[in-house]
Order: structure tokens, then sequence, then C-alpha cells
């Protein structure tokens, strides 16, 4: 019989963060990537990603933190990864398809993101996946984000809070 492992060590256990607002998420995340970067050794790299296209354009034109991150907007932008430093990247996860990090915050996984109608069920395959791209980017810690200003938690989510494979916390009760 064939045995599969890894010689890694386990992660932490993934989160799910409830968030009031988009705001809330962008005042929480960003300085929470900025302050783990600056705590890993060198060549550790942290990505905030986010689920949203619609939001990632937004939290992209934003400036309050805009030292603190690399902006990865294509895939050809992938080669500046190297030029980091302690920087975070902040990214969509279909751009960094293929690279790994040690922390991921996965921002706006929100039901929102899915809307009802004729083309849902394409829609919500599409999202499932980027949420899974999203998420098997990180090796050690993933965070996941969503608000609930956009619809809460999106249902893609539940199986994983229902069977205890994540934990779910508010984001006022972060550490």
């Amino acid at each position: 019989p064939i045995s599969l492992g890894s010689m890694n060590q386990s992660g932490e256990r993934p989160i799910l963060v409830r968030a009031k607002s988009t705001l809330d998420i962008w005042k929480c995340v960003f300085p929470r990537a900025h302050e783990r970067v600056k705590s890993l050794q060198k060549g550790r790299r942290v990505a905030v990603l986010c689920a949203s296209e619609a939001l990632f354009k937004k939290y992209s034109e934003a400036g309050e933190y805009r030292d603190w991150f690399l902006p990865i907007s294509d895939r050809e932008q992938l080669s500046g990864l190297r030029h980091a430093g302690k920087r975070f990247v902040f990214s969509m996860p279909d751009f960094v398809a293929g690279v790994q990090f040690d922390t991921v915050y996965l921002i706006e996984v929100n039901d929102g993101e899915v809307e009802d109608g004729p083309y849902s069920t394409s829609s919500l395959r599409r999202f499932v996946s980027t949420v899974y791209l999203g998420a098997s980017r990180a090796e050690k810690i993933l965070e996941v984000y969503s608000s609930e200003e956009r619809g809460g938690p999106s249902r893609v989510l539940r199986h994983a809070t229902n069977n205890g494979a994540m934990d779910v916390i508010v984001i006022g009760d972060l550490q």
C-alpha cells in the first residue's frame, strides 16, 4: 500500500474571523499582516489574499497601509516577490497560484459574493475554487475573514465550521 504524508509539521488550526464590516477587516488584517511579516525570519512570506474581485480594487486603492505591502494584480508580477523584503503580499488567490506563504489572511469570504440567479451555480463553483486556492497557499497559519455587512461567512465554509475543522471567532477576540 502507498502511504501519503508530509515531512512538514502541521500548522495551527485555521480560524474563521467574523467582522462587522470591510472597514473592520482592513483595520485589523493589514496591521496584523505587517506585524507577522516583521516577526518572521528572512524568506518567510505573508499574504493577504482577497476573495472578492470588486473589493480587491477598493483595498488596492486605499493608501493608509500602502508601504507595508507588495501588491500583485497579475501573474506576471510574481517575479517581484523576491524584492518584497519586510512587506507582505496583497493579491487575489488566482494571481499567486503555485506560491506558498507561511501565513495567509484570506479576506472577504462572504456569502454576498455569490448572487442567487440563473448563473449562481457556476459563480459558486468559481468562488469555491478561489477560496480553496487562497486557503491552500498557507503553510502554517490560515485566517479567513468575513464581513457581516456583506452577508457574513460564505456557505462554502459551513462544512468546515460545522465539523470542527475551523474555529470561529469574532474580530474583537483576536490575540
